[in-house]
């Protein structure tokens, strides 16, 4: 996998911290954390061990 690196500027992360410090909702709005949320533990829910060999 390759990865370029630019100069785009990418401000979730400083706004995402803000938001927390500061429980705002500029990054993310409540709705979108929780559809996330559901996401995620539907996705673990659904998970299989996998076990690579060399």
């Amino acid at each position: 996998m390759t990865v370029y690196r630019s100069n785009m500027e990418l401000p979730f992360g400083p706004q995402f911290v803000a938001d927390v410090v500061n429980r705002t909702h500029v990054a993310q709005d409540q709705t979108q954390c929780l559809l996330a949320a559901e996401l995620v533990i539907k996705a673990q829910a659904g998970a299989k061990v996998v076990k690579l060999e060399a």
